[in-house]
């Protein structure tokens, strides 16, 4: 693929993200929505990991877990984080920062319902982030889940959902010739977003 060393930027990030998104979602690579996420504790030991983002509007940036996972602990005593998209094919990535808050139970609900029986399962089976003795141990619950699920479908259990991380700055990074990459960072202000050009 060609290099672009200028982002040919809007005045709103989220359509910025949206063009730059529906570009890699067109390729119909598996995973094209993975994202990594970043949260922290309260003392602000940071840690990361590979999410799938599930949603995004003006509202924010959606993804679903286990409310006592790691990262659904962190959240709930520090809800700051960052997302960071890397789309290597097209030399590009983004980074958001801003705050982390649960959706709804209804968004959450009507999530948990598209997915596959097999994925229903699994998030009533996790105790995620939990010490597991073997996985054996999860294979057995799993066997046991879908016996008491042969005749109805396994509603989401309280302790999973979803987050929204509602975004306090952009930054959108294209990789340039002689690594003269462009950046462009937007942050929020009254009735818009100020853009600014960064050095690489």
């Amino acid at each position: 693929m060609d290099n672009f060393d200028i982002i040919n930027s809007l005045a709103d990030p989220f359509e910025q993200f949206s063009a730059w998104y529906s570009a890699v979602e067109q390729t119909g690579r598996e995973n094209y929505n993975a994202v990594a996420l970043s949260t922290a504790d309260i003392s602000g030991s940071v840690s990361s990991r590979i999410v799938l983002l599930k949603d995004f509007s003006q509202r924010g940036f959606v993804f679903f877990t286990n409310y006592n996972s790691r990262k659904g602990k962190q959240i709930a005593v520090n809800p700051r984080g960052a997302m960071l998209f890397y789309w290597p094919d097209f030399r590009r990535q983004v980074r958001i920062e801003g705050e982390i808050f649960r959706t709804g139970t209804d968004e959450s609900d009507a999530y948990f319902n598209s997915r596959a029986r097999g994925h229903k399962l699994n998030a009533l089976a996790s105790q995620q982030s939990s010490q597991l003795e073997s996985r054996e141990t999860l294979l057995n619950k799993k066997e046991e889940l879908s016996v008491i699920y042969s005749e109805s479908d396994p509603q989401r259990p309280e302790g999973w959902g979803g987050f929204r991380l509602v975004p306090l700055m952009f930054e959108f990074w294209q990789e340039g010739a002689d690594r003269f990459h462009d950046r462009l960072e937007y942050i929020p202000k009254p009735g818009g977003w100020t853009i600014r050009r960064l050095y690489p």
